[in-house]
């Protein structure tokens, strides 16, 4: 999947900074399906609809931690070795993504959802879980949690995009929705809007729940060309989504919003070290929560 910051408008990009993992560039799948089941860990889960996710698991032990890219693909290499030294952890490609089977169209947080639950049932993976999502990948694990309360006992969300996301970025940078993105980017911020929508829940409520929200502290630049007056909104928008990090901190009287420092949107690589230190002191309280 292609990168598409450089030729969106200033509203656009503030959204899909704040949605989009690593792009996936042009990859093409050379491996076949003996290959990857070959690789460690890998396996290619039958869903309904005749398509196939990729997961890779690894290590052993409880709870298993979901890892959940951004929108286009974002790695865990750095990040799923190490906490397989803890316990399970499993990384996941969305239809279209990766290793799991290509899509004639894009699919909205639900659909991907209902995916990762199948893949999830048909590979036997089982939890309790810890949700893990990075920039997008924050909706499938939310609708994760809300779907499976009782099974989801913690989460981590990595820079994640927020509920409502562009109609609260719209509000407050007025002039930069004014702006419409190419026609070939258009699909792809439709299908952000109505997940933004989608995954909205005003009775969403965690409890006690471990979680931890961490936020990148610098901003993406603005795409050449763009008008000083849009720039200008800039940092009401990433304000606005500071705002987004702390409400989802607080959907649990043990939420955390930290700030990653020296960390752009794809925190897991440039500060890898910020990632698994959160999933380590989640798995920690988890532990600790089961046993009392």
């Amino acid at each position: 999947m292609r990168d598409v910051h450089a030729s969106l408008p200033l509203l656009a990009l503030m959204a899909v900074a704040c949605s989009r993992g690593e792009p996936s560039g042009s990859f093409t799948e050379t491996r076949t399906p003996h290959e990857i089941l070959k690789a460690g860990g890998s396996s290619l889960a039958q869903i309904p609809g005749g398509g196939t996710i990729h997961i890779k698991c690894m290590g052993t032990g409880s709870p298993t931690v979901i890892l959940t890219a951004g929108g286009g693909g974002s790695s865990w290499r750095k990040v799923q070795p190490r906490i397989a030294r803890l316990t399970r952890v499993c990384a996941w490609d969305r239809l279209g993504e990766g290793y799991s089977s290509e899509i004639n169209q894009l699919r909205t947080a639900t659909e991907t959802t209902a995916d990762l639950k199948a893949a999830l049932k048909a590979t036997r993976t089982q939890g309790p879980y810890i949700a893990v999502g990075h920039s997008l990948g924050s909706y499938e694990s939310l609708l994760f949690k809300d779907q499976a309360s009782q099974s989801v006992v913690g989460m981590v969300l990595v820079d994640p995009s927020i509920p409502d996301q562009f109609d609260r970025l719209a509000k407050v940078a007025p002039k930069s929705r004014k702006l419409e993105p190419p026609v070939k980017d258009k699909p792809f911020i439709d299908l952000l809007a109505k997940s933004s929508r989608l995954v909205v829940n005003p009775k969403r409520s965690y409890g006690e729940m471990p979680l931890i929200v961490l936020t990148s502290t610098e901003a993406p630049n603005a795409p050449p060309g763009t008008p000083n007056a849009v720039i200008a909104e800039f940092p009401a928008g990433l304000a606005e989504m500071h705002r987004g990090h702390t409400e989802l901190a607080g959907l649990s009287s043990r939420g955390v919003r930290r700030p990653v420092p020296h960390s752009g949107h794809n925190i897991q690589d440039d500060q890898p070290e910020a990632v698994i230190g959160a999933i380590k002191e989640v798995i920690s309280a988890t532990r600790e929560k089961a046993v009392k």
